[in-house]
């Protein structure tokens, strides 16, 4: 998610970048974390839009998202799970979703597809991983069980209460998701020019 305060005036993507190109040195944005999805997702957006930002990485999504609300930061991105009760409130506003599509009950909300951002795409997602060397017959154990978990109904509807979308891989699938994707931000972080802390 792109976010902002609702005072801020900034009410969609255009205006964040139209604010940013007219702020000396670039608007202070909060990312949960140096390294985090999130940061990632906002050097994308400073690199396509060519604009600056103060990245201000916070130790949590949670921190991120008060920085918000206490008015540290007018912006941020950050998963939507820690922000999703307060868009739905209004405390925040969401400015755009970095998936594929948009959220079931944020309708109004774009995604930086439909708002003309060719590619852009940049999701969080979990997934369950073991060690190296784990026999295939306890992968497929383990990936049926937890594809039972996450295909019941009540589980279902709490997970995505909370804000996860629930698109269940098999370990092949996942680990080649894994696989494209390394790349594609060790690429963005060179480009960004990001150093290890």
């Amino acid at each position: 998610m792109v976010l902002a305060r609702p005072d801020s005036g900034i009410g969609s993507i255009a205006a964040l970048v139209e604010r940013a190109k007219a702020t000396s040195g670039g608007l202070n944005l909060a990312n949960p974390g140096t390294g985090s999805t999130p940061h990632l997702t906002a050097e994308l957006l400073q690199l396509r839009a060519g604009i600056q930002s103060v990245q201000i990485p916070h130790n949590s999504a949670a921190l991120a998202v008060q920085s918000l609300l206490s008015g540290t930061t007018s912006v941020g991105v950050t998963a939507l799970p820690p922000a999703h009760a307060q868009i739905k409130a209004g405390t925040l506003r969401a400015l755009a979703l970095t998936g594929e599509a948009r959220w079931p009950d944020l309708p109004e909300v774009p995604t930086m597809l439909e708002l003309g951002w060719a590619g852009f795409v940049s999701e969080t997602f979990q997934g369950f991983l073991a060690p190296a060397g784990t026999p295939l017959a306890i992968i497929d154990r383990l990936a049926r069980d937890a594809a039972a978990v996450l295909g019941d109904p009540v589980i279902r509807g709490r997970l995505l209460a909370a804000g996860f979308a629930l698109r269940p891989q098999w370990p092949a699938a996942l680990a080649a998701r894994i696989a494209a994707e390394m790349p594609l931000w060790r690429a963005l972080i060179e480009q960004a020019g990001l150093q290890r802390e």
